[in-house]
């Protein structure tokens, strides 16, 4: 099989089962990096199912963490359920991430941190947004070519 190098940006899709307000601190893989070449995560947007109302003492924290395929976990960003961030039924929220390569073996998780009792979660779908590492490297080698 041949693979093929895909312009514009891209999008891993999952769907996260639902977390209970009691359950620990738990994390699900959102995006891997399957090419040697690498890709660019450039965003997060995250559906929720049903409605969550945010709070400060009792809640859930929405980390998004990038491993490389031989390091510990890095926070790339965040949406904390706390008062007045709440998640409404069907409506899209974006995470900014700092930029991020997912190398070959490396991943991206959503991890759902409890705060205080938590919160409960519904299923939440969520897309990775993306773009091929050598279709990056063919634009920036461009740019600086012609400067």
């Amino acid at each position: 099989m041949k693979g093929i190098d895909l312009s514009g940006t891209l999008y891993f899709e999952s769907v996260i089962p639902p977390v209970a307000a009691a359950d620990a601190t738990v994390e699900f893989p959102i995006a891997y990096g399957s090419t040697a070449k690498g890709l660019n995560a450039s965003g997060i947007i995250i559906v929720p199912s049903a409605a969550v109302t945010g709070n400060d003492t009792n809640t859930k924290y929405l980390n998004i963490i990038n491993y490389t395929a031989a390091a510990s976990g890095t926070e790339l960003g965040h949406y904390d359920l706390a008062t007045g961030s709440n998640l409404s039924a069907g409506i899209a929220v974006y995470i900014p991430i700092a930029a991020a390569t997912l190398a070959e073996d490396g991943m991206l998780t959503l991890q759902v941190e409890k705060v205080g009792s938590g919160v409960a979660l519904p299923p939440l779908r969520v897309l990775v947004a993306y773009t091929n590492q050598s279709q990056t490297h063919a634009t920036q080698g461009s740019v600086g070519a012609a400067t």
